[in-house]
């Protein structure tokens, strides 16, 4: 996950970034975290969440947030000393905010919606005219030298040039695993797991390479104690 923290004090900045690296830290999640005080940073870069200053000499936080508007990403965490500079900070990324100084408590909390939106699924380009949302893409699959998706209506998309190599980097933010040479799950879809053996929903079984286990069991295990949390 790529974080922004967008703020004109270097002293807020060191606060956030602080709380952030306390945050993922907490909860196992790798995410690079940038600081920055130059306002148009955001806009010429990609990130997954904007933390956003509202009152900045050179550029407002809302213009900012105006520039970004249509884009899928950042989700956008305003902070602000200014209650009534709120109503016009609203916007579709805009997921909520947070007062300064800043309290742990509200900050998690909105650290958490993010994350859970973030993770929620993204829209997939299987093929030039096939996009698919990940949480509806049980796994990917091996097929010759291409690759394959299994859809949760039990569809078979047509072939993909991508490597499963290459869905893999693709997708390690959103909770894939590799379970052997030719299969990449979506941990969404795994129902039950036991010694060498993942379940899917629909009851289709997978035997997991021996050299792939621990890492497959501990992904699966740190899905599982997020999205218990989250429920």
């Amino acid at each position: 996950m790529k974080v922004c923290i967008c703020d004109d004090l270097i002293e807020e900045l060191e606060v956030l970034k602080s709380a952030c690296e306390t945050y993922f830290a907490e909860r196992n999640m790798q995410a690079e975290i940038i600081c920055t005080q130059d306002p148009e940073h955001p806009i010429d870069h990609e990130y997954d969440l904007l933390i956003l200053d509202i009152e900045m000499p050179k550029k407002k936080g809302t213009v900012v947030k105006d520039q970004l508007m249509g884009r899928e990403r950042p989700l956008i965490i305003f902070a602000t000393s200014y209650q009534e500079n709120m109503p016009e900070a609203f916007g579709p990324n805009v997921i909520g905010f947070l007062a300064k100084p800043l309290v742990w408590e509200s900050f998690a909390l909105k650290m958490d919606l993010a994350v859970r939106l973030l993770l929620a699924g993204r829209m997939l380009e299987l093929s030039p005219t096939v996009y698919k949302s990940s949480e509806k893409i049980i796994m990917f699959f091996t097929a010759q030298r291409y690759t394959k998706a299994l859809l949760v209506s039990g569809e078979e998309t047509l072939l993909s040039a991508k490597s499963l190599v290459t869905w893999e980097k693709e997708l390690e933010d959103l909770y894939f695993v590799r379970v052997d040479a030719s299969h990449l799950v979506n941990c969404k879809h795994i129902v039950d797991a036991y010694d060498h053996v993942v379940v899917l929903r629909g009851g289709q079984k997978l035997t997991v390479s021996r050299r792939r286990k621990k890492g497959c069991f501990e992904k699966l295990r740190q899905y599982n104690l997020r999205f218990s949390k989250f429920a």
